[in-house]
């Protein structure tokens, strides 16, 4: 363990002829600034290596991870580098989890960056880094089990041919990115997809693409929706299905029995499974399964599938409640306004109270409207409302009206309340002009609390 050292340089041969070396920790350590080649070379039992918190290390050579047979754990987080270190002649025969973490200044991952590190499967933890670039068969030549590029804020595009020449990945995170598509190829082996917190990814691929997706977890409940309505069969994806229905044809066509069981033949070989397959009769039922994807933020009332207003008795309601309430308070403000009698302060009040509801009203008129031209399909409709100005319009009016609407209440009932206390003292009589200006406040703090959401804090959206 190199821990508060003030080491400048890992140098050549660092580590030479320590081959029963296990792990090596280099840590806390601000000085130091290169890492030169061959400085973790031909050590066949070093399993860990450990490179964290050294915020001034810019330098590592392209030779300096060499013929590391075991190596199983490799973290380089919190330094000064600009470029990903160099792994392509590690050579492991282990799963190698690789750990590049807090990087903030690494902003490309270049074609081939992982080809050579293990002969195995391997985890890449890319995350937290500045990456802005990712380039087309980044992650050639790995068996990738799971690739985590989370956090990457400036990271805005996948290249559809990023995992070309990969097997893989199985898990794939892309949550607090900046990503908008995901690549067109290379998503049939996933079978966790995460993409929390990730508003700009607003549309998915063919979902046909993915082959083996088992969980998701989306931004918008309305991915989702997609998949709820989305089947898909074993028999599309799973060998064992496609032998069952091969021998099941076989016994129509036998005259290619000899193809069929060649074909069963090569699958027992790759898997290893020990038995033939002729004396064996496989569940055809299991075969036509439907899989089911468990996704994540479900639908709910206010992010519904397919209809905003979920019964057509409310659909009917929202009309006529909407309907009603802008034409009654149009008429009376019309009525309050235009009267020839003198505007005292309850009538000035019930002015307020009628501008009040009659936004309630426009907003539940917005809210039927959306619903009649998304009627039976919301969800494809659902992102670009939520984060369009249409939501922030109607959330707008929903958050003003009810604040003033509740606020006006108050006031009438106060000055209902002070005029009948003090009813028989004419100075302590509430004025025009103080209504006023408790209506100024009113209107500022409903105002206020409107926008708040349309400038960060909270969101409409949601």
């Amino acid at each position: 363990r190199f821990v508060l050292t003030k080491m400048r340089v890992v140098p050549k041969g660092a580590f030479a002829g320590l081959l029963d070396l296990e792990k090596i920790e280099i840590s806390q350590n601000d000085a130091l600034e290169v890492i030169e080649a061959n400085a973790f070379s031909n050590l066949p039992k070093l399993h860990e290596i450990r490179i964290e918190k050294a915020n001034n290390l810019v330098y590592i050579d392209a030779d300096a991870f060499q013929h590391l047979p075991s190596l199983r754990y490799l973290l380089i987080s919190n330094t000064g580098l600009r470029f990903l270190p160099a792994v392509h002649k590690v050579q492991s025969f282990q799963k190698v989890l690789l750990d590049i973490q807090d990087n903030i200044n690494i902003r490309v991952i270049e074609r081939n960056s992982f080809m050579g590190l293990s002969s195995e499967s391997v985890i890449l933890w890319l995350n937290k880094n500045g990456i802005r670039e990712i380039e087309n068969h980044a992650f050639n030549g790995t068996y990738l089990d799971e690739l985590n590029l989370s956090d990457n804020h400036n990271l805005e595009k996948l290249p559809n041919e990023v995992f070309q020449g990969a097997n893989g990945p199985v898990v794939l995170d892309i949550s607090s990115t900046k990503i908008s598509f995901l690549p067109s190829h290379g998503l049939e082996h996933i079978k966790k997809l995460r993409a929390r917190s990730t508003y700009n990814l607003k549309k998915l691929p063919d979902l046909s693409k993915f082959r083996s997706l088992i969980e998701a977890n989306f931004t918008y409940p309305s991915h989702c929706c997609a998949f709820t309505n989305w089947k898909r069969q074993n028999t599309e994806l799973h060998p064992i299905c496609i032998m069952s229905q091969a021998k099941k044809d076989l016994k129509e066509q036998p005259g290619e029995k000899l193809q069929i069981q060649s074909a069963s033949e090569d699958y027992i070989s790759s898997y290893g499974i020990g038995f033939d397959p002729a004396e064996h009769d496989f569940d055809y039922g299991l075969c036509n399964e439907v899989v089911n994807v468990a996704c994540s933020p479900k639908p709910d009332a206010f992010n519904p599938c397919e209809d905003i207003m979920g019964y057509n008795i409310l659909r009917v309601l929202i009309w006529f409640i909407s309907i009603l309430a802008v034409t009654g308070n149009i008429v009376v403000l019309i009525i309050l306004i235009s009267s020839q009698y003198k505007l005292t302060v309850p009538r000035f009040l019930m002015c307020n109270l009628a501008f009040a509801d009659l936004c309630i009203g426009i907003y539940l008129l917005f809210i039927a409207s959306v619903d009649i031209q998304t009627k039976s399909q919301y969800y494809n409709y659902a992102i670009d409302w939520q984060t369009g100005a249409g939501c922030n319009t109607a959330g707008f009016f929903t958050v003003f009206a009810s604040e003033l609407s509740v606020y006006t209440l108050t006031v009438i009932t106060l000055e209902r309340w002070h005029t009948i206390t003090y009813a028989m003292q004419l100075h302590r009589k509430v004025r025009l002009r103080h209504a006023v200006i408790i209506m100024v406040f009113g209107w500022l703090f409903a105002f206020t609390v409107a926008l708040l959401p349309i400038f960060g804090v909270s969101s409409y959206m949601k």
